[in-house]
């Protein structure tokens, strides 16, 4: 009579294996013999499973035929390259082989094709490295007979021989016409600034520049001071009609050119307003700008302001609508403007 424990042991293996494998395992005559039936039942399986699988194999490799992947040394780009390779036609006996075989017989195949690839790879990297120095021998002489003005606006820079570069900066500076050539200079040698150049910027607009050579900014600089030195003198002379009215002379006696010219400066309405407002005025008034100034003006000079102003085209009018109110040196070059300072 079966113990309990050998028999919840076949139990076990029923569940496992199934009533198929339970009828192989009848059919080996080795049911009943424990673990180690089991063991051989498992086994003879996974062998039958094998063969079933190889079967599929060799049925399929037959059909389509049979490759492997070579890897071999390209002479044109000198690298190992991998190439699929036909070793049997289908429908031939050779085809006739399980993915191991072909596995094997495709590590046999690379085993003696490596040393073949693994030489011309020494001989490619010899012959490209003659290649090499024998075209950068052939290109420093070259350089050597060129010229500065062959090497400006040769790309890459960092080509340009090293005791050259400094002659080709200098060269290149000196062609320099504009804005825009100060721009690809300093792009081109990465560079923050240019000698003989500078910076222009728009007061209302710090993104608005412009590099002007430095004739041109020592002339605007000088055209600047002497605007300057005008406002001076056209305030003091405002100053000096103050007084005389003061003192008890007649505005109409008063002499100041009133000759118009052109104008492009801006004024704003605020401005205009106050200047109309003035003309009005029996007396003299101040106008207050952005920057603190105080101008004073007298009913008169307000008039030929506002009369200049308004004789303006509308282009130019419109124009005229805000920088003035800024300071003190717009509003006192539009004056002399209008005055014919």
């Amino acid at each position: 009579m079966k113990q309990f424990k050998q028999f919840r042991s076949e139990q076990e293996v029923i569940n496992e294996i199934g009533p198929v494998g339970v009828t192989m395992m009848a059919a080996m005559g080795i049911f009943g013999g424990g673990l180690a039936a089991y063991k051989l039942f498992k086994t003879a399986k996974e062998k039958v499973k094998g063969y079933k699988e190889t079967k599929a194999e060799k049925k399929d490799n037959q059909d389509n035929g049979v490759y492997i992947d070579l890897k071999t040394f390209d002479d044109e780009t000198g690298k190992i390259t991998t190439t699929p390779t036909l070793i049997a036609k289908a429908g031939t006996s050779a085809a006739n082989m399980s993915n191991d075989e072909r596995d094997k017989e495709q590590k046999a195949r690379q085993k003696k094709l490596d040393p073949t690839n693994a030489r011309k790879q020494a001989e490619w990297e010899i012959k490209n490295k003659e290649k090499e120095e024998g075209e950068k021998e052939k290109k420093t002489k070259a350089d050597a007979s060129k010229s500065v003005k062959d090497w400006m606006g040769h790309e890459p820079t960092d080509e340009i021989p090293s005791d050259m570069e400094p002659k080709v900066k200098e060269k290149e500076r000196k062609e320099i016409g504009g804005h825009k050539d100060v721009l690809a200079y300093m792009d081109r040698w990465e560079v923050d600034s240019v000698k003989g150049w500078t910076k222009r910027t728009d007061p209302d607009d710090p993104d608005d520049f412009e590099y002007i050579d430095q004739a041109t900014a020592n002339k605007e600089a000088q055209a600047k001071k002497s605007q300057q030195a005008k406002n001076a003198k056209l305030k003091d002379k405002l100053k000096g009609r103050k007084k005389e009215r003061e003192a008890g002379k007649d505005i109409s006696k008063q002499q100041f050119n009133s000759k118009l010219l052109k104008f492009g400066e801006f004024i704003t309405e605020d401005v205009m307003k106050d200047l109309k407002l003035a003309t009005k005025s029996k007396k003299d008034s101040e106008i207050t700008l952005d920057d603190g100034a105080d101008i004073p003006i007298d009913p008169l000079t307000a008039s030929i302001l506002v009369k200049y102003i308004e004789g303006l085209g509308s282009s130019e009018k419109n124009k005229t609508i805000n920088k003035i109110q800024r300071t003190e040196r717009a509003f006192m070059k539009v004056l002399g403007q209008a005055h014919g300072e």
